[in-house]
């Protein structure tokens, strides 16, 4: 009697180490899974990359019989590694931020155009985008009562003639085979002096490539959170569907 309790115990306590390594085995791979998931999923739903802004440094040509003289257009051109600022067969929007002074003076010269042009590494033209620019009057009224009303602080430069312009290039750049590598932005007047200017690059998603790409933190939770339930809800799923099987034997 004193054997066979022995014997039942032993195989109890046996029993249960099996079913708490197992279970211990499928906690381990459920974190796992859950651990690399959004990882898994974040490289194989979003491109290398999402989008960049890049500085726009102009420069222009002097008079040879006028030295202070502007004698070409401003131009800014940037370099880089291709397909590092745009993916392969992704759709990009790419807009400018400008701010530029003197703008009366580019006020009376009346519009002008904005020229951006993307080039391979072989220096072939791969693409074109033109946008027109009417410039805006330099002071509304509510800014000229303010410099009525604080004249000394205009004189002290705390009101600047500077005038802010966003600028939308295009919203469907996109590059198929031949990456670029360079980048040329053209005010087609000589009367625009850019105090400073950035060019805004962001690839254009579906819903969930948006999703991922704006709050990764939240998405990679729901997506860890969701493959840690579904194993082992198909986990509970195999083993009750065994359970049937082996019953109906």
């Amino acid at each position: 009697m004193v054997d066979e309790v022995t014997v039942a115990r032993f195989s109890l306590s046996s029993l249960s180490i099996r079913v708490l390594v197992k279970a211990l085995l499928h906690l381990w791979i459920a974190g796992t899974l859950a651990f690399f998931a959004p990882f898994l999923f974040r490289w194989c739903s979003l491109p290398n990359s999402l989008g960049d802004h890049l500085p726009l440094d102009i420069h222009f040509t002097t008079c040879t019989d006028e030295l202070h003289g502007v004698c070409s257009f401003p131009l800014a051109v940037h370099r880089y590694e291709p397909e590092s600022l745009f993916s392969d067969g992704i759709n990009y929007e790419i807009w400018l931020t400008l701010v530029l002074q003197d703008v009366r003076k580019l006020e009376n010269a009346g519009v002008f155009q904005i020229v951006v042009n993307f080039f391979a590494e072989d220096g072939k033209k791969l693409s074109e985008y033109a946008k027109i620019i009417y410039p805006r009057k330099a002071d509304g009224f509510l800014m000229k009562a303010l410099k009525l009303v604080f004249f000394p602080l205009y004189l002290l430069g705390f009101f600047g003639d500077a005038a802010h312009y966003d600028v939308p290039i295009t919203i469907s750049h996109v590059e198929l085979g031949e990456p670029s590598a360079e980048v040329r932005v053209q005010f087609q007047s000589k009367y625009v002096l850019v105090e400073n200017g950035l060019m805004l690059i962001r690839a254009n998603f579906g819903l969930i490539r948006h999703f991922l790409a704006s709050w990764p933190l939240t998405s990679s939770i729901l997506i860890s959170t969701s493959a840690f339930f579904i194993y082992f809800t198909t986990l509970i799923a195999y083993l009750g569907l065994q359970k049937t099987l082996s019953t109906m034997r």
